[in-house]
């Protein structure tokens, strides 16, 4: 088993974090101080991950721009918000998913939108990996602290 490099333990102590809040659901304080995606859509990238596409304003360090998000935790299922490993987001204006697919972007699948079923399975998947590799690791890491390894 290997351990994790600090960078990405403290990314994924980040990421179970994200999980926890989102899995409760975001305050009011929490979507008041969110940035505000309108309109949006969701896009699976060449890796399999859940992202959103779409306008953003108020984002802490983008601003206003049109903006791929970081993968996605969490989707409201009244669209009304969603869970990134760094932050929420509002939802507003929801681009219909048939007849589109988006802008060529290196990054994004050339496919079609996920439907709410896809959506639902993939964050499922992706949370259950998040969560299997903090078992190897945090497994990993007791195994090395008992042999005398950092």
């Amino acid at each position: 088993m290997t351990i994790l490099s600090p960078y990405k333990r403290s990314w994924l102590d980040r990421a179970l974090v994200s999980i926890t809040a989102a899995e409760a659901g975001p305050s009011d304080l929490d979507l008041d101080s969110a940035p505000e995606l309108d309109p949006w859509r969701p896009q699976i990238t060449v890796i399999g991950e859940l992202v959103l596409e779409g306008d953003v304003r108020g984002h802490p360090a983008l601003g206003d721009k049109t903006i791929i998000t970081s993968p996605i935790i969490a989707l409201d299922p009244d669209d009304r918000w969603a869970r990134t490993v760094s932050r929420w987001y509002r939802l507003r204006r929801h681009h219909p998913r048939e007849g589109h697919v988006h802008r060529a972007h290196p990054y994004l699948a050339p496919l079609l939108p996920p439907d709410r079923a896809q959506i639902d399975r993939r964050l499922q998947v992706y949370i259950e990996w998040l969560r299997e590799m903090d078992a190897q690791d945090r497994q990993a890491r007791g195994c090395a602290d008992k042999d005398g390894h950092r």
